[in-house]
């Protein structure tokens, strides 16, 4: 019974919590920029609109092509899942609000899929290409947690070839 009303409470309070963090300006708007298929995956460029921050997500061959297709606003000749998932939410009176990419955990980015229903909001936890994919199809806005994206400039700084690091730092 405890154990109900704990996972109850999170559920209850999990929307705050995100929109908290939001509304306190932890969270950047960032766009698409590019689909790029490499050797690891398929890299999205998510780029902020705010700042120069960019971010890349390697995600499947699956998912990058559904993102490609929904970006370009193709159609496949069979519905993907995404689109299925889309019709689904679509007769039942939902749609995608936003893509939130909150956190990476051992490598891992982490993403909350927000859906909307007149009044009611809806919080999944998601992985960043099926939420993309998704709000992709819904123009809805993408947002990346502050800490991520601190997380990927230390990244970015240290695989830096050591020429590149002079070069930038006597640009400043």
């Amino acid at each position: 019974m405890k154990r109900k009303l704990y996972l109850c409470l999170m559920l209850f309070l999990m929307p705050g919590i995100l929109l908290s963090a939001e509304e306190s300006n932890q969270m950047q708007e960032v766009i698409l920029e590019n689909v790029t298929r490499t050797r690891e995956g398929v890299v999205l460029a998510l780029r902020s609109i705010d700042t120069i921050d960019l971010l890349h997500i390697i995600v499947g061959e699956a998912e990058g092509w559904s993102i490609s297709l929904a970006l370009r606003r193709e159609k496949f000749t069979r519905p993907l899942t995404h689109d299925l998932f889309k019709n689904f939410l679509d007769r039942n009176g939902w749609r995608v609000e936003k893509v939130v990419i909150r956190d990476i955990q051992g490598g891992a980015f982490l993403a909350d899929l927000v859906l909307g229903k007149d009044e009611t909001k809806e919080i999944f936890d998601a992985r960043p290409s099926d939420a993309i994919a998704l709000g992709i199809r819904y123009g809805a806005k993408i947002l990346v947690s502050e800490r991520v994206l601190e997380r990927e400039r230390k990244r970015e700084k240290k695989s830096r070839p050591p020429s590149e690091k002079q070069t930038s730092e006597r640009k400043l």
